[in-house]
C-alpha cells in the first residue's frame, strides 16, 4: 500500500508515464491484479482508446478504464448493495418543485421565486453540492449576524431535511452514492492488491477524497497526476506562489490534502516530478508552456514567422470580422491541413469557452465544408417533438380541448394526419371559434362559409379520429382538476400518458425517425432519436418512484413534470473514430491533440466570467467558511480556475495552436480582445494576427465548393449592377457551370442572374377576363390600387387573404359602432324623437337595446363567448353612447338634420354610381356606403354634410388625396352631391309642379366613435365630465368656409369659437388659417374635377394591367406597413428594382396652385381635341363630295393613290386616347354654376337603380369585391 503522487506541469507526460506503467504492468503480468485507470466521466472513451493503441498485445484483461461513478458501480456488483432505485437529477427537480409548491406560503427567501423556472434546478444542484462536501441538514442551522443569510441557510435547512423526508425508504439519493461507496470499498475482492491510476483531475471533491481514502488503504498502490509547478513544492519555496502561478492554486490544495491523508495512514509517499517537458514538437509551444505563467515576460527570441508556416504549424493569430467568418477561416485551415499535410480528423480538436454561442456556428459551417465532427456536450432534448406532446397533452386536459395546446399536439408529428390536413382544421377552427366544448361532444360541425361539402367531410373525419384518441385521456385527467374522492394519484396520471403514447405509436415513430437519420447518414440525430424514448421513460419512472402515491391538482402535476424536463440531457459518444473532436474549455475529451483551435477569444468569454446563478453568493459563502460550513470554492478560487482552463487549453496541442477571436457580435457591434491575445503578442513580439473580413475574397480560403455559393450569389449581384467578375470568380463560374449537375444550387444562382424581383403588365386578354368592361369597384380599392398595385392583384386579382381568425378585430368594431348607431338613429327617426332633445338616460337605453340585440348574432354569438368579450361589449356601448350624446349636442347647436343613414351608392344601391368613362367601351363604377348624410336648407340653397364613423381619430389630409391615398369622404360628397334628388326630398317643400334648388356642399368630416379620457387638475363634477367629453371628440375633415352654413352646424361659432368643429374666427371676422380646416366652394370644387381626373386616370392604368411592385413613400409612411401581401411580393429594398414610389409632400398653396395647373391642361387637351375634330369632319365631309362626283364618273378610273387614306394603328390609338379625356361623364360643375335639381312630385323608387339607371350592369359588370 501507498501514495504515488506524478506532479508536472502540461505537457511533462504523466498521462504518458501512466498509461507506459499500466501497459509495462501487463506485459509483465497479462493476468495479474486489476490494473484500473480512473479518469473524469467524459474521458472514458477518449482514454480506452489511448490505452490500447501501441499495445504489443491483442487484448487487455486486467486494465479497465473508469469514472468514479463506474468504479461505484464495480463495487456495488462485488459486494451488494446499491441495488436500490436512485433518485436522479430529475427525481430531485420533480420532489424539490412539489416542495417549494406546497410549501411557499410558509417561505419567505423562496417564495418569490418558487414557481420560477430553472428554481427546482437550482436548489437540486445546491443540495446536491452539500450532500458532495458532506454537509448535513443540521449543519446549516447556525446562528449568523446576517439576517439574511441567517434566514436563507434556515429555509434551506427545512427544504433539506424536507426532501430528504421525501425519498422513500427503499430508495437513495444519487449524491450520496459516492459516500456508500467509500464504505464498500474495503470489501470488494477486485480492488484487494489492486493498482489505481487517477488522472485528468485538477482536483477533488470531499467525497471523492473519501473513495481514494479507501483505496489508499485497500489497494496496493494508488498512484494520482497533479498539474502543478513541481518548485512550489521543492526548495525553498515550500507552498508559495510566484505571480502568475496561482492557477495552480486548486492542485496544490490537493497536493497538500492527499500527503496528509496518508501520512494519517502512515502510508509511504512516493512523488516523481516531471519537469522536462515532452508533448511539444515546436519551439514555440514549448516556450508558451514555459512562460505563460511567468512574470516577468520572457520574450520568445526564436523567429517565429520562420518557425510558423502556412500549415498552422507553431502559433497562428485570427481574427473574423464576426463569429461566422472566424469559424469559417478556422474550417478552411482545418482542411488544408488534412488536404495537403496529410493530417487525420482526429489529430484537430476545436474548444471554446463559449459553446453555445459558437454551437449553430460550428455545426452550419462544418457541414457546409464537409468536415467530419463530434460535438462534446450532452445536447438538452427541451425541444424535441416528444417533450412538446408530453406537455402539450397534459395543458389539453387542464385547459378542456383549448385549441393552442390541442394543435401544438397534433404538429409534432405523431398524430396519424398529414401537416395539410392539420393546417386546414386549425383555419376551420380559427374561423369558427371552435374551442372546448365544441371537440368534447360526438356531433358533425356544420358551420360552413367557403368550405365545400367533401372538405368539411374530411374535416369530421380527422375531428372523430382526433376526439376518438384522446377523449378517454383527457376525460381521465381532467379528474384532477381539483382534488377529490376520484383524482387519481401520481402514478395513475403517469401511466395514463404512457398509455396514450403506446397509442399514437410514440416508439415506433422514434425509431423511424432514427433509421431515417442513419439513411442520411446523420448518426448524432439517429442517437437522439434512440434515446429519447429511453430517457422520457426515465422521466416517468422517477416521477413515480418520488411522488407515486400522492394525489395532485392537474396544474400542480404539469409544473412539477415540466420541471423534471428543463434540464433533460442525453449523453453522446462518438459515433465514428476519425472526425474533429469540438467541445467546450471545460469539458474535452482530450488529454492532447496534434492541432487545437481555440476559438471566441474575446473578452468575457476566454476567460469566462464566473456564474453568478447561485443560491449563495460570494459574501454569503465567505459567511458559512467563518462557521465552518465548506462549499465549493468561489470569488478568487473560481478566477484562478478559469485561467487554469485556458493555461490547459493553450498547452494541449503538439504541433500548432491556433486562437481565434471575433471584430463584432451579431448585432455588429465592436468586441473587445481577450487578454489572453493579448498575453500571447507579449511573449511573442512578432506574432501577427490575420485578418478575415470575408474568407471568400482571397484563394487560400477557397476550400470547398459548397462554402462558395453565397459568396457566389453575392458576386453575381454585382455582376447584375454592372461590377464585373474578378478573374478568380471567373474561372470559378467556368468550374460551377462544368459541375452543375452535382451543385444543383448553381442552376438556381445562374438562372437569378436576369431574373427581376418585378411584374410585368398582365395581358390586355387577361385583363379584359378578370376585371371587365365596366369595372364597379370601391373606393377602398382605387386607394389600395394607389398604396401599391401588386397589392391591389393580390388582393383583388388573385383573392388571396389571410386565415380568418374568430376574435374582434378592428373592422369588426368598425361594423358594430356603424350598425349600432343606424339601428340608434332608426329608432330615433321612427319614433320622431329628435336627437337634441334626447337625455342621457335615453341615449343609453336606446344603446344597450340595439347592442344587445345585434350582440346576440354578432360574429356568430363572438361577444357572448366569454366574461372577457362581455366586458368589451360594455366598453364598446359606452363608446357608441358617448358618440349619440355627440351627435346631440351637433343637433342641439345646429339646423343640420339627419337626411338619410347608411346610404349606398352603386349599381344595386338607393343612389347611383360614379360613372367614369375610361374610353374604348370601358368605364369604371365607383359604388360605396355613406355611412351618414347630413342637410340644411340656407337662402333656398341645401347644404350637405357628409359623416363617415371612425373607430380612432383620423384626418383628411390634402396630400393623400393628390397621390389618391385617401379619397374615401371625397367620393362619399360627389355621390351625395349626384343623387341630390332623392337625399334631398325631406327638406324640400312640396309644392304643385316643378320647382329648382341648388345643392352645394357643406362639409366632410370622419366623426370618431370612442370614449375619451379627461386629464384634469381637480376633481370635476359628473355634469363637467360630460362637457368635456363632449368638447374632446372633434370631427376631422373639411368644412365650407361660409360662416352662415358653419353656424348652422354650431351657433356656439358666434362667440369665434366652435369646440364641435374645430374651426376660431378671427377678430375680423375671417376663419383662423391655422387649426380651422375649411374649404373656399372654388376649393371643394377643384377637389371634386380633380377626383375625376385621378379616378380616370387610376382605372386606365388599372386596366392597362399594372401590377407592379411599388409601394408607395410619403414621410415616414409606405405602403408596406401593414401589408399583408410582403410574403408573396418578396420586395427587398436591397435589390436594385426594388424601390418605394417616393410621393412628393405638398404644401397647401402649391397643391392648389398644382390642381388648377394640372386641370388647366387637361382642359386645353380637350380643346385641342375638339377642334382636330372639327377639321377632321370638315376634311372628311369635302372628300366624301369629291369622291361621289368621281364614282358618278363611269369613265373616271379611281388610281390607288386617290383611295381614302389608311390611318395607321398607333395614330388611332394615340387619338382615341385624347378623346377619351373629353368623355368624362357627370364632370362637377365650376362653383358659378351649382348644380341644380328639379323634383317633380313623383314618388322616387327607393332603389336607384332601377329609377335612374335601369339595368346598369349587365353582363359585362364584374364585382371583384
Amino acid at each position: 500500500m501507498g501514495l504515488h503522487l506524478i506532479i508536472g506541469r502540461a505537457g511533462t507526460g504523466k498521462t504518458y508515464k501512466c498509461l507506459e506503467n499500466i501497459r509495462q504492468e501487463i506485459r509483465r503480468d497479462p493476468l495479474g491484479k486489476p490494473l484500473i485507470l480512473c479518469v473524469p466521466e467524459q474521458s472514458t472513451h477518449q482514454m480506452e482508446l489511448s490505452l490500447v493503441h501501441n499495445s504489443e498485445s491483442q487484448g487487455i484483461l486486467r486494465a479497465q478504464v473508469l469514472s468514479f461513478q463506474r468504479l461505484g458501480w464495480r463495487v456495488f456488483a462485488e459486494t451488494g448493495g446499491g441495488l436500490e432505485p436512485l433518485i436522479g437529477d430529475i427525481g430531485k427537480r420533480m420532489i424539490l418543485r412539489r416542495l417549494l409548491l406546497k410549501y411557499r406560503q410558509e417561505l419567505r427567501v423562496f417564495a418569490r421565486t418558487a414557481t420560477k423556472p430553472g428554481m427546482a434546478d437550482l436548489l437540486a444542484r445546491t443540495i446536491g453540492e452539500l450532500k458532495t462536501y458532506q454537509i448535513d441538514a443540521q449543519d446549516l442551522l447556525i446562528d449568523h449576524e446576517d439576517h439574511r443569510l441567517k434566514e436563507k441557510v434556515h429555509e434551506l435547512a427545512f427544504l433539506y431535511e424536507e426532501f430528504n423526508r421525501s425519498i422513500p425508504p427503499n430508495m437513495r439519493d444519487r449524491d450520496e452514492e459516492l459516500d456508500l461507496v467509500a464504505e464498500r470499498i474495503p470489501a470488494s475482492p477486485s480492488l484487494q492488491g489492486a493498482k489505481i491510476w487517477l488522472d485528468g483531475f485538477k482536483g477533488f471533491t470531499p467525497q471523492e477524497i473519501s473513495i481514494i481514502e479507501s483505496l489508499l488503504t485497500t489497494a496496493s498502490e494508488v498512484t494520482i497526476t497533479l498539474t502543478l509547478e513541481p518548485k512550489v513544492i521543492t526548495g525553498k519555496r515550500g507552498g508559495t506562489f510566484r505571480p502568475g502561478e496561482e492557477i495552480f492554486w486548486d492542485s496544490y490544495q490537493t497536493y497538500q490534502t492527499l500527503v496528509k491523508m496518508a501520512q494519517n495512514h502512515n502510508l509511504p509517499i512516493k512523488i516523481d516530478y516531471l519537469t522536462e517537458l515532452k508533448r511539444f514538437q515546436h519551439p514555440a509551444l514549448e516556450h508558451l508552456e514555459k512562460y505563460y505563467t511567468l512574470y516577468p515576460t520572457q520574450v520568445y527570441s526564436g523567429d517565429l514567422q520562420k518557425d510558423t508556416d502556412e500549415d498552422g504549424l507553431g502559433i497562428k493569430l485570427l481574427a473574423g470580422a464576426n463569429k461566422r467568418a472566424e469559424v469559417e477561416a478556422v474550417a478552411c485551415t482545418i482542411r488544408r491541413l488534412v488536404r495537403e499535410k496529410g493530417k487525420r480528423w482526429r489529430d484537430i480538436v476545436v474548444v471554446t469557452r463559449d459553446l453555445a454561442g459558437y454551437e449553430d456556428y460550428l455545426e452550419q459551417i462544418f457541414k457546409t465544408y464537409e468536415i467530419p465532427y463530434f460535438l462534446d456536450h450532452k445536447p438538452p432534448i427541451k425541444n424535441h417533438p416528444l417533450l412538446e406532446l408530453l406537455n402539450s397533452l397534459i395543458e389539453l386536459a387542464q385547459l378542456n380541448w383549448a385549441y393552442e395546446p390541442l394543435f401544438r399536439s397534433l404538429k409534432t408529428g405523431f398524430f396519424p394526419f398529414d401537416r395539410d390536413l392539420v393546417d386546414r382544421l386549425e383555419n376551420y377552427c380559427l374561423a369558427y371559434g371552435i374551442n372546448h366544448r365544441d371537440w368534447s361532444h360526438d356531433q358533425d360541425w356544420v358551420y360552413r362559409k367557403d368550405e365545400s361539402a367533401e372538405e368539411l367531410a374530411q374535416l369530421n373525419e380527422a375531428r372523430h379520429k382526433i376526439h376518438s384518441l384522446l377523449k378517454l385521456f383527457v376525460e381521465t385527467l381532467r379528474k384532477n382538476i381539483q382534488i377529490s374522492e376520484n383524482s387519481l394519484s401520481v402514478s395513475e396520471v403517469i401511466e395514463s400518458l404512457y398509455q396514450l403514447l403506446v397509442d399514437l405509436q410514440v416508439p415506433e415513430q422514434l425509431k423511424l425517425w432514427g433509421e431515417e437519420a442513419i439513411e442520411r447518414e446523420d448518426l448524432v440525430e439517429a442517437q437522439l432519436q434512440g434515446q429519447s424514448w429511453e430517457a422520457m421513460i426515465h422521466v416517468f419512472d422517477e416521477m413515480v418512484l418520488g411522488l407515486g402515491e400522492e394525489v395532485l391538482e392537474l396544474g400542480e402535476f404539469l409544473l412539477i413534470f415540466t420541471s423534471g424536463l428543463e434540464g433533460l440531457k442525453l449523453g453522446l459518444i462518438p459515433p465514428a473514430q476519425d472526425q474533429v473532436l469540438i467541445g467546450s474549455l471545460e469539458r474535452s475529451r482530450n488529454p492532447e491533440t496534434s492541432y487545437l483551435f481555440l476559438i471566441g477569444a474575446n473578452e468575457g468569454i476566454l476567460p469566462g466570467n464566473p456564474s453568478q446563478e447561485d443560491v449563495f453568493d460570494e459574501q454569503e459563502r465567505e459567511g458559512l467558511v467563518k462557521k465552518g460550513i465548506n462549499l465549493a470554492p468561489k470569488g478568487k478560487v473560481k478566477v484562478y480556475e478559469e485561467y487554469y482552463f485556458v493555461y490547459t487549453a493553450l498547452t494541449r496541442p503538439r504541433e500548432g495552436l491556433c486562437v481565434s477571436y471575433s471584430l463584432t457580435d451579431e448585432s455588429s457591434k465592436g468586441l473587445t480582445v481577450s487578454p489572453v491575445v493579448q498575453r500571447l503578442k507579449t511573449l511573442f513580439p512578432n506574432l501577427k494576427e490575420e485578418y478575415i473580413l470575408q474568407v471568400k475574397k482571397e484563394l487560400k480560403y477557397i476550400e470547398h465548393p459548397k462554402s462558395l455559393l453565397d459568396s457566389y450569389a453575392l458576386e453575381l449581384q454585382n455582376w447584375r449592377k454592372g461590377i464585373p467578375l474578378s478573374p478568380l470568380w471567373q474561372v470559378i463560374r467556368s468550374w460551377y457551370q462544368e459541375n452543375q449537375g452535382e451543385y444543383s444550387q448553381v442552376n438556381l444562382l445562374e438562372s437569378s442572374w436576369d431574373s427581376k424581383n418585378t411584374e410585368e403588365p398582365l395581358p390586355k386578354k387577361l385583363t379584359q377576363q378578370l376585371y371587365g368592361k365596366r369595372l364597379s369597384t370601391s373606393v377602398t380599392r382605387m386607394e389600395q390600387f394607389a398604396r401599391c398595385p401588386f397589392a391591389h392583384f393580390a388582393q383583388f386579382g388573385l383573392k388571396l387573404k389571410e386565415r380568418d381568425h374568430f376574435r374582434l378585430s378592428f373592422p369588426d368594431i368598425g361594423q358594430f359602432f356603424h350598425q349600432v348607431l343606424y339601428n340608434v338613429a332608426v329608432e330615433i327617426q321612427e319614433k320622431g324623437l329628435n336627437w337634441g332633445e334626447l337625455s342621457p338616460q335615453e341615449a343609453w337605453q336606446l344603446v344597450n337595446d340595439k347592442a344587445e340585440q345585434l350582440s346576440a348574432n354578432f360574429q356568430n354569438k363572438l361577444l357572448l363567448r366569454n366574461a372577457r368579450y362581455q366586458f368589451l361589449t360594455r366598453k364598446l356601448k359606452r363608446a357608441v353612447h358617448h358618440a349619440v350624446k355627440v351627435l346631440g349636442e351637433h343637433a342641439r347647436q345646429g339646423i343640420f338634420t339627419p337626411l338619410q343613414l347608411e346610404v349606398r351608392f352603386g349599381p344595386d344601391g338607393f343612389l347611383p354610381p360614379l360613372e367614369i368613362d375610361l374610353g374604348k367601351g370601358n368605364s369604371l363604377l365607383i359604388r360605396g356606403q355613406i355611412d351618414r348624410v347630413d342637410g340644411a336648407i340656407l337662402d333656398d340653397q341645401i347644404y350637405l354634410r357628409v359623416f363617415d364613423y371612425k373607430s380612432r381619430i383620423s384626418q383628411v389630409n390634402l396630400n393623400q388625396i393628390y397621390h389618391g391615398l385617401d379619397l374615401q369622404l371625397l367620393v362619399y360628397l360627389e355621390a351625395a352631391l349626384k343623387g341630390g334628388p332623392i337625399l334631398t326630398s325631406p327638406l324640400v317643400r312640396e309644392t304643385q309642379g316643378e320647382y329648382s334648388v341648388n345643392v352645394r356642399p357643406g362639409g366632410i368630416l370622419y366623426f370618431p366613435v370612442f370614449e375619451p379620457f379627461i386629464d384634469a387638475q381637480r376633481i370635476l363634477k359628473p355634469e363637467e365630465i360630460q362637457h368635456e367629453q363632449i368638447k374632446a371628440v372633434k370631427v376631422r375633415g373639411f368644412l365650407l368656409s361660409d360662416k352662415q352654413v358653419l353656424e348652422a352646424m354650431d351657433q356656439s361659432l358666434v362667440s369665434g369659437v366652435s369646440t364641435l368643429l374645430g374651426v376660431r374666427l378671427l377678430k375680423s371676422g375671417d376663419f383662423s388659417r391655422k387649426g380651422s380646416p375649411v374649404l373656399t366652394e372654388e376649393q371643394f370644387s377643384l377637389l371634386r374635377q380633380y377626383l375625376y381626373k385621378y379616378l380616370q386616370d387610376c382605372g386606365k392604368d388599372l386596366l392597362e394591367g399594372n401590377i407592379a411592385i411599388a409601394p408607395y413613400k410619403l414621410g415616414k409612411d409606405t405602403g408596406c406597413q401593414y401589408c399583408s401581401f410582403k410574403p408573396v411580393c418578396h420586395f427587398d429594398l436591397y435589390l436594385p428594382e426594388n424601390t418605394y414610389r417616393n410621393l412628393s409632400f405638398i404644401q397647401d398653396d402649391e397643391f392648389w396652385a398644382k390642381l388648377r395647373e394640372i386641370l388647366q391642361q387637361e382642359e386645353e387637351e380637350i380643346e385641342e381635341i375638339i377642334e382636330e375634330e372639327a377639321g377632321d369632319e370638315a376634311r372628311l365631309e369635302s372628300s366624301n363630295s369629291t369622291l361621289q362626283a368621281d364614282i358618278n364618273n363611269d369613265s373616271i378610273v379611281k388610281p390607288k393613290e386617290m383611295q381614302p387614306e389608311r390611318i395607321p394603328e398607333k395614330t388611332k390609338t394615340q387619338k382615341l386616347d385624347k378623346m377619351d379625356k373629353a368623355n368624362i361623364k357627370d364632370k362637377p360643375n365650376k362653383p358659378d354654376k351649382p348644380e341644380v335639381i328639379t323634383q317633380t312630385d313623383n314618388k322616387m323608387n327607393s332603389n336607384f337603380a332601377d329609377f335612374w339607371l335601369g339595368d346598369i350592369g349587365g353582363k359585362e359588370d364584374q364585382n371583384l369585391e
